[in-house]
């Protein structure tokens, strides 16, 4: 217990440190390109986002999550599924090559052809990675997953930098994305010890795909709920409003990412360990929970409050019209972390074929409620996002009640108290900083009270989650500090 306990706290450390650090860099790298190219030139590319996200995940073949709910995986089934990746990925890449024309002619742009068939390379390269993720992920190896990442982003973001300033404007933004794909994959086979066999064991292959469908096809689902703008409404709104919201969402998925990607590198391996005892399970998955909700409430509610002199600041006034949009999805997007929660919950007990049903009603749900609501706008549809993102964390807890004893009084004493801090804080900062006048001045005032309000209210009820992540950081502070002397 104590291996996992310390396996946990390292995962987490590193994955948050470094999701932090991932997002940073994409988000710098992103206002750098998006001062230089405008609403429209993110909105061809974007046009293109579900084709590759659905791709990729059919590519995949939700083999990550199901390998990982194994507890013992051979050298020859790693290599089986590496194999069938490649082939299936070759097999998507040469369907949507020549289904181009198509893709082109429904959104109305010409130029989407070879734009869209450049793009999908990236399928091809991101397959190469996939079982190296998978080992990685199986091992909670959270530092080589990570900076194998911030390698991709470091490359991919320059070049995207200097191809956006020589006039190169989409292809420039579509070629960073695939130097991105292809440069991680390659520190991917640097980090990690694996490598294929010329081996194939079909029986496994056959046991382990219907698993991997029940994983993937949710996850598509969601996808294309998530993406159902860019692909159907994308052709009832103009590019520049594909940009607009492109943009908004990059911000909002960028700032909830960060918690969502340390949580997602601990949770499933951790809890698949645990699973065989109810109790402890439930304490852990809680624990977890607490710490999902400390971390990405606060930063997403106080994105949403920061959002207009943010996007002013960084991007400049012609983006101010994503502001809005990310003023709406940043409330969605703190419960967007939790229902990954729920979901991890789920996959850790092999409930593949629940996670499935209620992956693909969501979406359905989602799907639905975007197009009937389409017709009043962009604003319509952030508020459309953040309303059945509650709503499926409600319906996610009622199967969790289902399984195991986890009462709506743990879950409100678990969410509440930070729901209720963030709140307080995020007003006393808002109200304290109308007067200021500087939009630098306003923007860094209200960071600062806002976070020295909720780190004061949380030391004050002595949270768990606070404590922890003190305790952490000044273990890791003073052990660097005697490192550093000893050196010395």
């Amino acid at each position: 217990m104590s291996d996992l306990k310390h396996k946990t706290s390292k995962g987490m450390l590193w994955s948050g440190l470094m999701s932090l650090l991932q997002q940073v860099l994409g988000l710098v790298f992103l206002v750098v390109i998006a001062r230089k190219l405008g609403p429209t030139d993110f909105g061809m590319v974007g046009m293109l986002t579900i084709f590759t996200a659905v791709a990729t995940c059919l590519q995949d073949g939700g083999f990550v999550w199901a390998l990982t709910n194994r507890k013992d995986v051979t050298h020859i089934q790693y290599s089986t599924i590496f194999w069938f990746n490649i082939l299936l990925s070759v097999s998507i890449y040469l369907i949507l090559f020549f289904s181009s024309p198509l893709i082109a002619r429904y959104f109305g742009h010409e130029e989407l052809i070879w734009l869209s068939r450049y793009v999908f390379l990236g399928i091809i390269f991101s397959s190469l990675g996939v079982i190296q993720t998978a080992y990685l992920f199986k091992q909670i190896r959270v530092k080589e997953r990570a900076l194998a990442t911030v390698i991709g982003l470091i490359v991919s973001g320059v070049v995207g930098i200097i191809l956006a300033y020589s006039g190169f404007s989409y292809w420039g933004i579509a070629t960073q994305g695939l130097l991105n794909i292809g440069i991680t994959t390659f520190a991917l086979w640097v980090m990690s010890p694996f490598r294929p066999k010329f081996q194939v064991d079909w029986k496994f292959l056959k046991k382990l795909i219907p698993e991997g469908i029940r994983f993937v096809v949710p996850n598509i689902a969601s996808l294309v709920s998530e993406n159902i703008f860019s692909i159907i409404l994308g052709k009832k709104y103009t590019v520049n409003d594909v940009g607009n919201f492109t943009q908004a969402t990059k911000w909002n998925n960028a700032s909830f990412s960060i918690i969502l990607g340390m949580m997602r590198n601990v949770s499933q391996p951790v809890l698949v360990q645990v699973r065989d005892d109810k109790n402890q399970y439930l304490n852990v998955f809680r624990k977890l929970f607490r710490m999902a909700a400390f971390l990405v409430v606060p930063i997403m509610f106080g994105l949403a409050m920061v959002s207009n002199d943010l996007i002013e600041i960084v991007l400049t006034t012609k983006w101010l019209d994503s502001a809005r949009i990310l003023r709406i999805l940043c409330i969605g997007g703190s419960i967007t972390v939790l229902n990954s929660m729920a979901s991890f919950f789920i996959m850790s007990l092999n409930r593949s074929k629940l996670y499935m049903y209620i992956g693909i009603s969501l979406s359905i749900l989602n799907i639905v409620s975007a197009l009937f609501v389409s017709k009043w706008g962009i604003i319509a549809l952030a508020y459309s996002y953040t309303v059945i993102t509650t709503m499926s964390f409600i319906i996610y807890y009622v199967f969790i009640r289902q399984t195991h004893s986890y009462s709506l009084r743990m879950l409100l004493g678990d969410f509440t108290p930070i729901f209720i801090i963030t709140i307080i804080s995020i007003l006393i900062s808002y109200y304290s900083t109308t007067h200021i006048e500087s939009i630098y001045i306003r923007f860094i005032s209200r960071v600062l009270i806002a976070v020295t309000s909720y780190v004061i209210s949380m030391q004050a009820i002595k949270c768990d989650s606070f404590l922890e992540v003190k305790a952490l950081l000044a273990n890791k502070i003073k052990k660097a500090t005697t490192q550093f002397f000893c050196v010395i």
